[in-house]
């Protein structure tokens, strides 16, 4: 075993080279900016956000804090846009798909969105 060794502390360890930055590649038009606003009350959290560069798209985090351990909290993240719409729209079948949340946090969810789309954050077009 000829490899390249170093002793540190009374510990062996192979040396190993640093990585140079002409060794990687770095364009920072891979930077991907995005919009985002949090709701936190006592039961929940919602995280929702944007991508600058792509306009239809949306997502939701939800953190479920109704369990009295933090460790017992739960996510979920939504980015569905046609089920987003029809939240906006309190169309019952998408209100459906979340009718294990308190329905005082149904409301409020619904109520962000619907403030987002009034305040252009999400277009008409896009959703």
């Amino acid at each position: 075993m000829n490899k390249s060794r170093i002793q540190i502390n009374g510990v062996w360890y192979v040396r190993e080279d640093s990585i140079k930055p002409s060794d990687f590649e770095f364009n920072i038009k891979d930077i991907t900016f995005y919009k985002g606003c949090v709701y936190e009350n006592e039961t929940s959290c919602f995280d929702v956000s944007k991508l600058d560069n792509y306009p239809d798209t949306l997502s939701i985090k939800y953190t479920d804090k109704r369990p009295s351990d933090r460790e017992d909290w739960t996510e979920h993240d939504w980015d569905n846009v046609s089920w987003i719409k029809g939240l906006i729209e309190e169309n019952p079948e998408s209100i459906q798909e979340i009718d294990d949340l308190e329905e005082s946090d149904i409301k409020v969810l619904i109520r962000i969105l619907q403030h987002l789309k009034q305040i252009d954050w999400i277009p008409n077009e896009e959703i």
